[in-house]
């Protein structure tokens, strides 16, 4: 994967994690004009409209409010791509054995692949962990990330190849950031920025800008 496209995916970590004292609004939005600039194409504008979005609403907690009420009190945009995969809620709601397997073979594909977890870090089917992940420089990797059929099945043994990626991207992350983005707009999009970036996202990765 070229060196940009590695660039633009941790900068759409880096934007839909929680946007705590590291990251502030300034720093966001621009994020989003960085990673506009290095894909162009159909993620271009929502990136922009996503940092016009930042700069209105401004220092002062805001974001992290919205935050809040988009990911984490919303079953629908829940931001673990296992919920969505297999049909499950947020964390809070437990998971059924397909998704523990799922994120269990994440988890050893992460650590092969010399990108562990560190204590205190999200889980491994967060949307920005794998995307962090895909931003990492390739490794080997032995284990696949769910059991045979399911979704997260990326390869047997070897390297984490383009295949490999093209799956994840493919069976994991599009489908789940389509339905956060669903959520969103089926609740009155209105000004949210998490809609923007989620459309940019999809634009990037559908279009084969990342």
């Amino acid at each position: 994967m070229e060196d940009k496209k590695r660039l633009a995916l941790g900068l759409f970590a880096d934007m839909l994690g929680y946007p705590g004292d590291a990251s502030s609004i300034q720093t966001l939005a621009g994020k989003a004009l960085e990673c506009a600039a290095l894909l162009g194409g159909k993620a271009k504008d929502p990136l922009a409209a996503f940092s016009e979005r930042l700069k209105a609403i401004g220092e002062g907690g805001g974001l992290e409010e919205i935050f809040t009420a988009t990911f984490d009190f919303r079953e629908d945009c829940s931001p673990y791509a296992g919920c969505h995969i297999f049909g499950e809620g947020g964390p809070s709601r437990g998971g059924n054995d397909r998704r523990g397997v799922f994120m269990a073979g994440l988890q050893e594909q992460y650590r092969a692949c010399g990108f562990p977890l560190r204590p205190g870090e999200e889980l491994p089917d967060h949307l920005a962990v794998m995307l962090r992940f895909l931003s990492h420089p390739p490794g080997p990797h032995n284990r696949r990330a769910g059991e045979s059929g399911d979704s997260g099945d990326f390869g047997d043994s070897g390297d984490f190849d383009d295949s490999d990626r093209g799956e994840l991207v493919r069976d994991c992350i599009v489908p789940a950031a389509g339905k956060m983005l669903k959520a969103i707009n089926a609740g009155g999009r209105g000004e949210n920025p998490y809609a923007f970036l989620l459309q940019a996202l999809l634009a990037a990765l559908t279009d084969g800008e990342v």
